[in-house]
Parts: structure tokens; C-alpha cells; sequence
């Protein structure tokens, strides 16, 4: 179940009212992507109420959902976030490999 945090911080990154909640089919899917794109990429256990999963969704929906004039910079961004997660030694997402 997606907490309710994340799917308003989606929503904001996306440019939609925190509590308007008409195109959250879509949210949800990209939360969920973003959640499988971390696994996929070796974090292994994404913690939705840890601040940098609630930042790598607003990175992912900014870079990946909708028409984003900087959706390349919102990538990388994305991309170096996941990475941090990834190698996290203190064992809250990677496997510290």
C-alpha cells in the first residue's frame, strides 16, 4: 500500500494539488514504477516513509510523468539519488556492495 505522504508529494511534483486526487491512477503508477525501477536497480528494500524514497518519487514523476521542460535535468537527478540509495552502508536500502 503506497502511504498517503507519497502519493500527495507525487502529486505536488507533478504540478497537482495535494488532495486532488483525479489522476492518481496514473500517480500510483508512477509511484509504482519508480519503486520497481529502485529494486531493479539493487535497492533493496524501499522504506516509503524514509525522506530519500519520497525524494526519488518527486525526481521520478518530474523526469518521467508528465510534459517537464527540465525532465533530463529531473533524470539525472533521479538517477544520482538512486545510486545514493543503492550504496547506502548504513543498510536502509542497498546491500552496501
Amino acid at each position: 500500500m503506497t502511504g498517503k505522504t507519497v502519493i500527495a508529494e507525487a502529486r505536488l511534483a507533478a504540478g497537482i494539488a495535494a488532495d486532488d486526487d483525479t489522476n492518481d491512477s496514473t500517480v500510483l503508477a508512477l509511484i509504482r514504477a519508480c519503486s520497481a525501477d529502485l529494486r531493479s536497480a539493487g535497492v533493496t528494500a524501499p522504506v516509503e516513509s524514509h525522506p530519500l524514497y519520497v525524494q526519488a518519487v518527486r525526481f521520478y514523476v518530474k523526469a518521467y510523468g508528465w510534459t517537464e521542460p527540465d525532465a533530463e535535468r529531473w533524470g539525472k537527478c533521479y538517477e544520482n539519488i538512486r545510486a545514493s540509495m543503492k550504496y547506502d552502508t548504513e543498510g536502509t536500502y542497498g546491500d552496501g556492495d
